[in-house]
């Protein structure tokens, strides 16, 4: 792996260490990224994520922060040079898409097109000029996801969500027309893959358990086939809504980061190894950024 990162790495350093930095400056550019935590419940995926709480916030946070002061740079140094940004938040649970910004709203839909490959319909985007929109796109979001308590997590997400920072640049040129450059940051904070003996998950936390398993099973499925690269293989995306949406960040052109999340508890051996197996895997999947 690119590092290994223990319980005193702050997370600034994590944010460093992960390159996190050089992801955001290719948004800029044009370029689609994603970063996603993964790993079993209670491991600190939404802790790394979305925690927000000062001086350790989590990498949401931190990457707006960054995002506005480089683009604040770029455009005092380059005076035909605009940005514009756009927030969406939503998570997918029970194999439907919920818009976490418009609760009132029925289940989104996933459509297809060759340009944009597998989309949200109809998701709600907020213009963002400040530090102060993004952070109430994410604290909304945040309220609304599904949670829940179970034996392994007294706040385990009962969802896989997805928030997503739409960066547009307009350049004007010298001679010809304006050129624009679409670029995109996925943040996916996924469920975590739980065992029933151990949740003793009951009711409708039952299914919900059910269902995260099976998606991020899919999950594996798409990564392995990824990783071993043969040809005339058919890449099992579509068989859930998290693979669909993930296509372009799995092996499209898009860049990613993966921060496989792993417990030190003795009785998590299991989960912690199925963990450092797909993030293998993942460092096998070699994806061709372009820009948009």
């Amino acid at each position: 792996f690119d590092g290994c990162l223990g319980p005193e790495v702050l997370q600034d350093q994590v944010m460093e260490r992960c390159g996190l930095q050089r992801m955001l400056e290719s948004v800029m550019e044009g370029y689609t990224s994603t970063v996603m935590a993964c790993g079993q419940t209670g491991s600190g995926k939404t802790y790394t994520m979305c925690v927000e709480v000062g001086c350790d916030d989590g990498l949401i946070a931190r990457s707006v922060k960054y995002l506005f002061s480089a683009i604040k740079l770029e455009a005092d140094r380059d005076a035909s040079k605009s940005y514009t940004m756009r927030a969406s938040y939503y998570e997918i649970y029970n194999e439907q898409v919920n818009d976490l910004l418009r609760l009132e709203s029925a289940p989104r839909e996933i459509k297809w097109n060759v340009k944009s490959g597998y989309y949200v319909e109809s998701l709600l985007l907020v213009e963002c000029e400040s530090v102060d929109d993004v952070f109430s796109v994410l604290s909304e979001g945040a309220k609304n996801r599904k949670m829940g308590t179970h034996n392994l997590n007294k706040d385990s997400s009962r969802s896989h969500c997805i928030m997503t920072l739409h960066v547009d640049s307009l350049c004007h040129m010298d001679a010809g027309p304006p050129v624009t450059k679409l670029g995109r940051i996925l943040f996916v904070d996924l469920a975590g893959n739980e065992r029933l003996k151990k949740s003793k998950s009951s009711g409708e936390m039952l299914k919900e358990t059910g269902s995260i398993n099976r998606s991020l099973f899919t999950l594996g499925k798409v990564i392995s086939c990824l990783a071993e690269g043969k040809k005339g293989d058919v890449v099992p995306y579509r068989e859930s809504m998290l693979t669909k949406l993930l296509m372009e960040s799995l092996g499209g052109n898009s860049l990613a980061l993966m921060i496989a999340c792993i417990s030190p508890a003795v009785t998590a051996v299991d989960e912690t190894l199925s963990t450092l197996h797909y993030a293998t895997c993942t460092k096998k999947i070699i994806n061709v950024p372009t820009v948009n």
